[in-house]
């Protein structure tokens, strides 16, 4: 699942998460005859809000007779406590939505929403949410007067519950009423503008996608379509984009609504080191966001490279490299920081959906390079060669450390490892993003990160989901963060000349 200022921040990235965990752990319902029961709020009975369920962090839950779309009343959700976060929720049978395609929709009104209020859908399989939106990126703030909004249901088969809601966090007052399913209705009073520009994002996925050879594009086509019913404005479309996006179902590709967007991060990153026992250099590398070859990014490598030197140089026998709260980024300059660790030659490659796009990892002297395989071209991706670059023996032993923090750029440096001898990982699995992006520019100026490619090591293994480590330290006790470190040292106090 399911990425402002001081405690709306937190309200918005801790409570929002929790509170759609929370709501899958309502008890379980018994199904209705219809797909939403009681959606109007309609029985005229004070308060009745039965068969919906509510999981109420400050908010008080009421049916509100006096503000109302239609009929007796509508669903009010009220707080003067920024730290609030609540839900209001149904199971719907999927058994009962014979038609390819459907619409959760319901009308929103506002008075000095703070954080945010919405609608959400999620679909749930037999142990694995199959589809998510929380309308997140058109979340209601502020004070507004009823508007409507819809979320597309994909068509899934293996769908075993579906449930929809409403969420509210942070102080003020939201309404909620005439919450219903529906079939989609295609493109209907939907604008030209809009149709372009969802045609040229349906363009751009499926001429460049990784699985683009396997996909339903007709099933994603007619779900991007359904989403931006009504339409007029590519702003308002970027959401029906998403929808086509989400249904690609690679965990990692994402639209940027600007030039700026979800990528305007400051530049730079983290990465530390010391002895963390005696002869055992640990390296410890965080994300890191800007150009591959920028100034920050050859501080970012040299940095890396001027640690492993002087740990070398205090004597060091084996090494930990740490990626647990790597979540990705750029990884060229990840490369040329740990790459006298890797050692010299390929490290890994991206391998896309046609055998001629092909690119493989290179660290030489300090430099990370990408090569294509297709016609051998090479570009220099970070460069801080010199001429006096640690080099680190191969046949010293080298613990890798990931876990569910471990994403995107931080699972290709896990990779990267996974071909070097005499090298284990430790912790738990990462989260799923192990694909490569490419930024593609759309007409209008936004753009798609998109994934392209699998990542796969010099043995040859692809990965395309989340890569599990070599020894599995569980992930939920409250000393796994110590404990995963005295795991890895006591590999390498067997492996190496390391003293107890």
């Amino acid at each position: 699942m399911l990425l402002i200022l001081n405690c709306m921040v937190e309200a918005e990235v801790v409570l929002r998460p929790v509170l759609v965990f929370l709501l899958l752990l309502l008890p379980a319902q018994s199904f209705g005859s219809r797909p939403v029961e009681n959606g109007g709020f309609n029985s005229c009975t004070p308060n009745s809000i039965s068969p919906w369920q509510i999981q109420s962090n400050g908010h008080a839950v009421s049916i509100d007779n006096d503000t109302k779309m239609e009929g007796c009343g509508g669903l009010r959700l009220a707080s003067d406590d920024a730290r609030s976060g609540s839900v209001v929720q149904q199971s719907v049978n999927p058994s009962l939505l014979s038609d390819d395609l459907y619409v959760f929709s319901g009308y929103i009104k506002t008075s000095d929403i703070q954080t945010s209020a919405t609608l959400f859908v999620i679909v749930q399989g037999a142990d694995e949410t199959l589809f998510q939106d929380d309308m997140r990126d058109r979340q209601v703030r502020g004070t507004t007067d009823w508007q409507k909004f819809r979320i597309t249901l994909p068509r899934l088969a293996a769908a075993t519950n579906i449930k929809v809601g409403v969420v509210v966090i942070g102080s003020g007052t939201a309404w909620f009423d005439d919450l219903r399913i529906r079939p989609a209705e295609l493109a209907r009073g939907t604008s030209p503008l809009v149709s372009e520009f969802l045609s040229e994002v349906l363009s751009t996925l499926e001429t460049r996608h990784i699985n683009r050879n396997s996909i339903d594009w007709e099933s994603i086509r007619r779900a991007s379509f359904a989403a931006a019913e009504g339409m007029q404005t590519i702003e308002q479309a970027y959401s029906a984009a998403r929808v086509a996006i989400q249904m690609l179902d690679d965990g990692h590709s994402f639209l940027i609504p600007d030039a700026g967007g979800a990528l305007d991060r400051p530049e730079g990153g983290k990465i530390r080191g010391h002895h963390i026992k005696p002869g055992i250099g640990y390296i410890a590398i965080d994300r890191f966001e800007g150009d591959s070859n920028g100034l920050q990014a050859r501080e970012f490598a040299r940095r890396g490279q001027k640690l492993i030197h002087d740990l070398e140089t205090a004597g060091t026998c084996a090494w930990i490299v740490d990626l647990r709260q790597n979540s990705g980024g750029n990884m060229w300059p990840m490369i040329a920081a740990v790459g006298p660790l890797l050692g010299g030659g390929i490290v890994g490659a991206f391998e896309g959906a046609e055998s001629n796009e092909r690119v493989e990892w290179i660290y030489e002297n300090g430099k990370s390079m990408a090569r294509s395989v297709s016609d051998g071209t090479v570009i220099i991706k970070t460069d801080v060669s010199t001429d006096s670059q640690p080099r680190i023996d191969s046949v010293i032993p080298v613990a890798v450390l990931i876990g569910d923090r471990t994403a995107s750029a931080g699972e290709a440096i896990a990779v990267a490892f996974s071909g070097r001898a005499k090298t284990r990982s430790f912790g738990h699995r990462t989260s799923g993003q192990s694909t490569g992006l490419v930024i593609l520019p759309l007409s209008n100026g936004s753009k798609i990160a998109l994934a392209v490619s699998y990542l796969v090591d010099v043995k040859g293994s692809i990965y395309s989901t989340a890569i599990s480590p070599d020894t599995n330290v569980a992930a939920g006790t409250d000393n796994a963060h110590q404990t995963t470190i005295d795991v890895a040292v006591e590999w390498i106090h067997d492996e190496s000349k390391c003293e107890r």
